[in-house]
């Protein structure tokens, strides 16, 4: 662990007490016990870190600082970080507390989907739905991200990767905070863990992770009062799952990603509060038709699995918000039309998607339509287009073809993320885009003029685009390019086209070409000005 010296203690604390203080000066009136509270740190960035993020959400008062300087005092060993991490915790509101609590839950040093981490905190209970009379309602996803986005603020939760629209993709917990979430945990939720050579299980745990090694089983660890069960490594499910099944009835979340299941029991039908089941690359091979028995099953996770039979139920499931599908086989297109809750469907295969779908789905605004080798998409573009509350749409191709035109597309209002892994042979004028795009991300595209207002833009697999349109210095907005390129085209944009990215902030381009398939040019918007000085 790396520690730091007084000043860079005391310029790390700086930055995270004082966010919203532009010169990053503390006041005089706190300033003797601003530096007793970094002492009290040690030198560790993280404590220092995470205290910083305590007081950035507390008045500038010398009462409320001294509050925070005692308790610190308080706690004996000064080598301790933990008692000073657990600090923070304290001071968390009820509903942070729970949220952070679920961290434990997951593996150390893990990368956490944030989807997964907001639908399991929804599945427990743990985000409630508030509206104001006469407004629109905030979706619990929302409200469940902007819990994530305050302890990150805090310092309590990382940030791995960014997506669109300037919202978290993934995220992680520092080693210590995670020891912290699960000793908390354990003390307050009756959380407990199981691993090899330790199966004692206590009847009265209410949330278990269990890992298991690749020659190990899990075994019939039963107990009544669990809401939720992870199953993490790589071992096998034994043969007497089905025995204990039954002692599950509370259970709301059940999560087998990334563990070795090749089906599931009939009996899971008894699992009748179960909100949450994730089955995610588990090579499973067959749902049984009594899924359509968990008639409170919120999200159902069936992605990355290859060839799984899927029985004809999922339309029983009134409350699924979220369904993520994969290479599904099944004797005739699954009936989702029921599903007037659901608002994420991703990777649903082409010949599942009933052209009715845009109008019975009233509620999804987050798509994704693996299109396989289907040659005749027209009818596709021409059914999503009536789905105008879609916020985020994205085309799965596996072949080339070429889709005519995305003209249809044009009144999708509310759009705002569009993917695309197919050959579009024409983009549509500004007109006829949708209004309010900000990302667009074409693979396989071909050459033709666009001229839409984006601040983001991705072009991959196009290896005979020899230019970029002139209009392209005219959008505004862009605020970032990522493209495969040619070592010709790259050198094009930082001489003789320089002027058409001058003013877009962050340019990548990566160079496609069979003898430096490994390089990769970023071209920085300092140096294309630099060029133009020069000139």
């Amino acid at each position: 662990m790396n520690f730091l010296n007084r000043d860079e203690s005391w310029e790390l604390f700086l930055k995270k007490a004082f966010l919203e203080n532009t010169d990053g000066k503390c006041p005089q009136h706190l300033e003797d016990i601003g530096r007793a509270i970094v002492e009290k740190c040690d030198g560790l960035p993280l404590a220092i870190t995470v205290v910083g993020g305590l007081l950035v959400k507390k008045r500038q008062s010398v009462n409320e600082w001294e509050k925070v300087l005692k308790r610190l005092e308080s706690h004996s060993g000064r080598s301790e970080i933990l008692p000073t991490l657990e600090l923070s915790y304290h001071e968390l509101p009820p509903q942070l507390k729970s949220c952070f609590l679920c961290l434990g839950f997951f593996k150390e040093d893990s990368m956490i989907r944030v989807s997964q981490l907001v639908n399991m905190w929804i599945a427990q209970g743990l985000i409630l739905q508030e509206g104001i009379e006469g407004q629109e309602k905030i979706t619990m996803e929302e409200i469940a991200r902007s819990c994530l986005d305050e302890l990150i603020n805090r310092n309590m939760v990382q940030v791995k990767k960014m997506g669109t629209s300037d919202r978290v993709k993934s995220c992680y917990v520092h080693d210590l905070l995670h020891e912290l979430s699960i000793k908390k945990a354990k003390e307050e939720i009756s959380f407990e863990i199981l691993r090899e050579g330790n199966s004692q299980s206590s009847d009265n745990a209410r949330h278990r992770v269990v890992y298991c090694s690749a020659e190990q089983s899990i075994s019939g660890n039963s107990s009544t009062r669990l809401r939720s069960l992870f199953i993490r490594g790589a071992g096998l499910a034994d043969e007497n799952i089905p025995s204990y099944w039954k002692s599950f009835g509370r259970l709301r979340v059940l999560d087998f990603e990334d563990f070795e299941l090749t089906n599931l029991p009939d009996s899971i039908r008894t699992l009748t509060w179960l909100r949450y089941l994730g089955l995610r690359n588990t090579n499973i091979k067959e749902l049984p038709s009594s899924l359509g028995c968990l008639k409170n099953l919120e999200v159902l996770d069936i992605a990355k699995n290859k060839d799984i039979e899927v029985p004809n139920v999922i339309w029983k499931l009134a409350k699924l918000r979220c369904l993520y599908l994969s290479k599904i086989k099944c004797k005739m297109p699954l009936r989702i039309d029921t599903l007037k809750n659901l608002q994420t469907l991703k990777y649903i295969p082409l010949h599942n998607w009933l052209p009715e779908h845009a109008t019975q789905l009233t509620s999804v605004y987050n798509l994704s339509i693996d299109l396989g080798e289907n040659l005749d998409i027209g009818e596709l573009c021409s059914s999503l287009a009536k789905m105008e509350h879609l916020i985020s749409l994205h085309l799965i191709g596996s072949v080339y073809r070429n889709i005519r035109s995305l003209d249809q597309l044009k009144n999708l209002s509310r759009l705002t993320k569009l993917k695309i892994d197919e050959r579009v042979a024409k983009l549509p004028s500004a007109s006829n885009f949708p209004p309010n795009l900000s990302y667009l991300k074409l693979q396989y595209t071909t050459r033709e003029k666009c001229y839409v207002e984006l601040n983001r833009l991705e072009i991959i697999g196009s290896p005979l685009l020899d230019s970029l349109p002139e209009e392209l210095r005219f959008m505004t907005n862009l605020k970032e390019l990522k493209m495969e390129t040619t070592p010709q085209l790259a050198s094009k944009l930082q001489g003789v086209d320089s002027h058409i990215i001058s003013n877009i902030p962050s340019v990548e381009l990566i160079i496609s070409d069979k003898e430096l398939t490994e390089a990769i040019l970023t071209v920085a918007i300092d140096f294309i000005r630099g060029i133009h000085k020069d000139d």
